[in-house]
């Protein structure tokens, strides 16, 4: 069996069999090499159809994770990668086309691992457990606590108060869930939001905080109920996907009482059984108030719980 692993021409490209538990490779410029494990790039050779004749005769191709400073610069990389992801469809023998990432503007992040003990929680702030010192005090860890699991607290990761919904559905559909896999959903108010700038930022925002002058065409946009309905259609592909993945899921507004999504506009989250009703949280989440004056506190965090345990308990019996 020949092996060829394709990346850049620097030194960790010739290093990468280690990876692979594989002996030594030897750098490859023809199709006439002779060798079982061989290394090679497209600034080794330099004709791409000459790489695809060399790459498509072996047994087996390896991307060696190759990182944009081992190129000449950021265009030399993605070309590679362009070039190498229409090979592997006409050709589809490189075993970890998985790892490849065609990320130019950075917006995905390293994810933890998730397993069978994870139990994962998307929020803001309070998900987060903002103002509970202990914490085996906050909600998260008290529903996982009671479910035998390991918490992966989203937000906590990611050290945000300002998370949206816009990012926790874009975080939602990064991870790779398991069957079973237990989540819950702490949907963020809907005058947060995440855009993007013309450089390809990322910008968290919260609209009614002091808007600074080039946000102001933004409020004009983001009207509540725009907003309401964005994350309504973002709710239905997340449960969708959610059942579709055998998921045991279920969500929560963030603050009933300050009516930032409106009684009437919750009726529509009614057809969905893994939603716990605003009603059911509404003399919970604010019953007293954490230490820093702002977020629901020790006895809240203990009813949040109760209500999520309760919820999930019977729905998934």
């Amino acid at each position: 069996m020949s092996v060829i692993i394709v990346g850049s021409n620097h030194k960790p490209t010739a290093e990468y069999h280690k990876k692979l538990g594989l002996p030594k490779s030897m750098l490859v410029t023809t199709i006439d090499h002779g060798y079982e494990i061989g290394h090679t790039s497209i600034q080794d050779i330099i004709e791409s159809s000459a790489l695809e004749v060399i790459l498509k005769n072996a047994d087996e191709v390896y991307w060696a994770e190759s990182s944009k400073n081992e190129f000449f610069d950021n265009a030399s990389y993605y070309d590679f990668l362009d070039w190498l992801k229409d090979y592997n469809l006409k050709y589809k023998n490189v075993k970890n086309f998985d790892l490849i990432k065609f990320d130019p503007y950075n917006w995905k992040i390293l994810l933890p691992e998730v397993t069978e003990q994870s139990m994962i929680f998307f929020g803001s702030s309070t998900t987060a457990g903002f103002g509970i010192d202990n914490p085996e005090q906050q909600y998260v860890n008290l529903v996982a606590k009671y479910f035998k699991k390991t918490p992966i607290n989203v937000p906590k990761i990611y050290n945000t108060s300002l998370n949206s919904n816009d990012k926790i559905f874009d975080l939602f559909f990064q991870f790779n869930f398991l069957p079973g896999q237990l989540v819950v959903l702490h949907i963020a108010p809907l005058t947060r939001i995440r855009y993007c700038t013309t450089d390809h930022q990322l910008i968290d925002l919260q609209l009614s905080n002091k808007i600074l002058p080039n946000h102001k065409q933004l409020v004009q946009v983001y009207i509540e109920e725009f907003l309401f309905y964005n994350l309504y259609i973002k709710l239905t592909a997340m449960i969708k996907f959610a059942r579709e993945k055998k998921l045991r899921v279920v969500f929560f507004l963030d603050d009933y009482k300050q009516g930032s999504i409106s009684e009437k506009d919750q009726q529509y989250f009614y057809e969905f059984p893994e939603y716990i009703p605003g009603s059911q949280l509404k003399n919970d989440m604010f019953q007293d108030k954490a230490n820093d004056g702002v977020h629901p506190g020790i006895n809240a965090n203990w009813a949040i719980a109760q209500e999520v345990i309760n919820h999930m308990e019977n729905l998934y019996k």
